[in-house]
């Protein structure tokens, strides 16, 4: 019974959130992916983070937001890039490997007048520019070998570039790839509203 009032409260929100937003002429609740990410096994869809799980994220997180810069990896339509705008970090941008989902991005970034967000159009695999950010939010957005080749990069950096980092993994699927020497799991956070957990890991000592 209790699954059932969850489920109901879900959808109830769902069909709410999105009459306001095609009002409003905004897209970020309807899931989404391209015919090739639908047919590929290595990348995942679109699917929106919760706004209120999302703040409670960054509430939580111990780091000094105005030097601070946040990358979402597999953004999507932006939903967590507008959520992290609220946040006075130093920089916000997403990178989000399907073209049309990128440009649906950019769209809502400017018509919420976000244009300080970037949304980079790209491959996260190929991606060369981690060492520019210091938190990165992932919404279980690969198998597990693009994330192990995503993470190494990540954790590669700090080689140049030595700082304290925050890897949110909501829907924590590969967790196991993030228990390496350098991290270690800060925190545990529970999305009731979609019944993931969200693991925050840091290398902050």
């Amino acid at each position: 019974m209790r699954d059932l009032l969850v489920k109901c409260k879900r959808y109830g929100k769902f069909l709410c959130q999105f009459a306001v937003e095609k009002m409003r002429g905004l897209d970020f609740t309807l899931p989404a992916a391209s015919e090739e990410i639908q047919n590929s096994r290595e990348y995942n869809g679109y699917c929106k983070t919760p706004e209120k799980h999302m703040a409670l994220i960054l509430q939580s997180l111990r780091v000094p937001y105005a030097e601070s810069s946040f990358l979402d990896i597999g953004c999507g339509k932006g939903a967590v890039l507008r959520e992290a705008s609220k946040v006075p970090f130093r920089r916000v941008a997403g990178i989000e490997l399907d073209g049309e989902l990128t440009e649906i991005a950019r769209r809502n970034m400017k018509k919420l007048g976000l244009e300080r967000v970037e949304c980079i159009q790209g491959n996260a695999v190929t991606f060369e520019r981690y060492g520019e950010f210091n938190v990165f939010f992932l919404f279980n957005p690969f198998s597990s070998a693009v994330l192990s080749q995503v993470l190494e990069k990540i954790l590669q950096t700090l080689e140049d570039s030595p700082r304290e980092i925050y890897i949110i993994y909501h829907h924590p699927v590969h967790h196991h790839l993030l228990d390496v020497p350098g991290l270690h799991r800060e925190s545990v956070l529970y999305d009731r509203l979609k019944n993931y957990e969200t693991y925050i890991y840091t290398n902050r000592t």
